[in-house]
């Protein structure tokens, strides 16, 4: 494949996410390019997406003449300078490679045996080492992938593992247990977090740390389920606190379904104390429920709460 063919190929695959829909009338054309960016996987890693925003509205200042998706391409392909995020490439390399490691790079790539921790963080470094002078329609491919990058970590003997490494063990954040007189608030306030059948890890809410792991399971520790009369719309930050990115994905369901949707697809159950005693009365008959763990949130911590149903 001739360079020309891979650079208009490149320029196809930057301007053909989406940017071709003319903005809402309830949105300003600004507005809509932020949420553009910040709704593509390859640009709000390689983008501050206020930045491409801000850029965007300058080009349309200066000639207001040339249609959107021209102004917005021309902005992708010719005007990325200050918006690049070198460090989020370079995490999202080390956690692509780090989940793809044992598929594919131990065996093809790591020619000198480094091992997944080193060889990944050589290849994030080398990755980052190509932006300079990089032309701006490659930028959003390059936390996808990297042959120079692949080629010149092949060669290394060893590489330095960062401190902050997410590839170094997750130390568990502990959990206290709720005194034994402190009362259960059943207001609608007051947040409850089940899990059932130990399907959902509350250690393991560091998703780039859990997704470089071993024994990573794409299903696990990502999403809640939450009753969809008067439904726990963000992630409180007891969880967040955990490792957990915000907002998190929180699914609201008809409360019949509630704890049939934890049980199939490993989903921690969010509720209020106003729906607490009914869905405790659910967890209990269903047949599928093998084991329960309770927890309570209150303010900022999350608290073990193995007594619950006894409080009640």
């Amino acid at each position: 494949m001739t360079k020309r063919v891979i650079n208009l190929f490149l320029y196809v695959l930057v301007i053909s996410f989406a940017w071709m829909v003319t903005p809402a009338s309830s949105e300003t054309e600004t507005e809509k390019v932020r949420a553009q960016c910040r709704n593509n996987n390859l640009l709000n890693v390689a983008y501050d997406c206020d930045c491409i925003g801000k850029k965007f509205e300058a080009a349309r200042e200066r000639d207001a003449s040339t249609g959107y998706a021209n102004v917005v391409n021309q902005v992708l392909t010719t005007d990325v300078d200050g918006c690049v995020q070198p460090e989020k490439i370079r995490a999202q390399v080390v956690k692509k490679c780090g989940m793809t490691y044992n598929i594919a790079y131990a065996k093809l790539h790591d020619a000198m045996k480094l091992g997944k921790s080193s060889f990944c963080h050589c290849l994030a470094d080398e990755s980052l080492k190509l932006l300079d002078g990089m032309d701006p329609k490659r930028i959003p491919t390059l936390a996808a992938g990297s042959t120079r990058a692949l080629l010149a970590c092949r060669k290394v003997a060893s590489y330095a593992v960062p401190a902050d490494s997410p590839f170094h063990p997750q130390q568990p954040i502990p959990i206290a247990t709720l005194s034994g007189d402190e009362d259960i608030n059943v207001t609608e306030n007051q947040l409850y977090l089940i899990v059932v059948n130990g399907n959902f890890d509350l250690n393991r809410l560091d998703n780039t740390r859990y997704a470089v792991s071993d024994d990573y399971k794409s299903d696990r520790n990502i999403k809640y389920v939450t009753i969809k009369d008067q439904p726990v719309t963000e992630l409180p930050v007891a969880l967040i606190k955990r490792g957990a990115e915000a907002p998190g994905q929180i699914e609201a369901r008809a409360i019949s379904d509630v704890v049939d949707v934890a049980v199939n697809y490993n989903q921690a159950i969010l509720v209020r104390g106003s729906q607490l005693k009914e869905i405790l009365t659910r967890v209990q008959n269903n047949k599928r429920v093998n084991s329960s763990d309770y927890y309570v949130i209150i303010g900022d911590e999350l608290y073990k709460a193995s007594d619950l149903q006894a409080r009640m």
